[in-house]
């Protein structure tokens, strides 16, 4: 795995969690029409290519490789913050009160965990 790729998706769903708690503490919503909730979401979006070429890339390099490991899992991991950002973040925008931002930040803080643990099974400590 591409360890420089990892780095950067764990730093900015970091900095997208932290934003999201910056609005939750100012009782804001991610709406497009306010600077705060029109960046973070993109913010988001760049996340999401990077989620996105990360899947790419983890993928290319199951197949490539020769390595003893669970392949189904893996491509798991790789999918998993495919599907849980987008859903967080349609469920932040559907939601307008300051609880939209914290299913935002808990989505974006669960996609360190998922990458490390991913890091986890390439490295053979399954």
């Amino acid at each position: 795995m591409v360890n420089a790729i990892s780095a950067v998706l764990i730093t900015v769903s970091l900095l997208a969690s932290v934003w999201a708690l910056v609005l939750i503490f100012l009782n804001r919503s991610v709406r497009p029409d306010h600077k705060l909730g029109l960046w973070l979401m993109y913010l988001i979006a760049v996340f999401m290519v990077g989620l996105l070429v990360q899947a790419v890339v983890g993928i290319v390099n199951l197949i490539a490789t020769d390595r003893e490991l669970h392949g189904a899992t893996f491509v798991g991991y790789l999918i998993a913050p495919l599907l849980i950002v987008p859903f967080a973040g349609f469920m932040a925008l559907a939601e307008r009160s300051r609880y939209g931002p914290a299913v935002l930040m808990i989505g974006c803080l669960s996609i360190p965990a998922l990458i490390v643990r991913m890091h986890q099974l390439w490295a053979g400590h399954a």
